[in-house]
């Protein structure tokens, strides 16, 4: 990993959150959010932009998962 590239990258990050008050971040536990961990796994299969019109395979299960839990 070239964190020299990645501290750049937060850097730009950081200033650009600061310009927005009504913004703010957190740690979410990846096992609390499975559906944005898979997808970041997947997307390593594309080689440029991609836009899904369903949502991929990969997210099916913990999309049904995530939705029953709403009206438990």
């Amino acid at each position: 990993m070239d964190y020299l590239k990645f501290s750049s990258v937060m850097e730009k990050c950081r200033k650009m959150i600061s310009l927005c008050s009504d913004f703010s971040l957190c740690f979410i536990m990846r096992q609390a959010n499975l559906v944005a961990h898979n997808i970041t796994r997947a997307s390593r299969d594309y080689a440029s932009f991609h836009i899904f019109n369903n949502p991929p395979i990969c997210i099916v299960d913990q999309l049904t998962l995530d939705i029953m839990s709403i009206f438990l």
